[in-house]
């Protein structure tokens, strides 16, 4: 899977982006892809580990209603 991940084809990466038992840091990689569709199939795969959907949430501008002060 780490190779495909790296594969030049972007098509490839973003396919692999797609599979439930990516390893995590691969998948963390994939978020930073030169390729936008590669870098937001990563972030949609349901395995992203929740640091990095928390980083996804601050650079979107979005914090979870908890975290908001009034």
């Amino acid at each position: 899977m780490r190779a495909l991940a790296a594969d030049p084809d972007h098509r490839v990466r973003r396919t692999i982006a797609t599979h439930p038992r990516l390893p995590a840091e691969v998948l963390t990689r994939l978020l930073a892809d030169p390729s936008e569709s590669v870098a937001a199939t990563a972030a949609a795969n349901p395995n992203l580990p929740t640091t990095d959907m928390h980083q996804l949430f601050t650079l979107a501008g979005l914090r979870h209603s908890s975290t908001r002060r009034p």
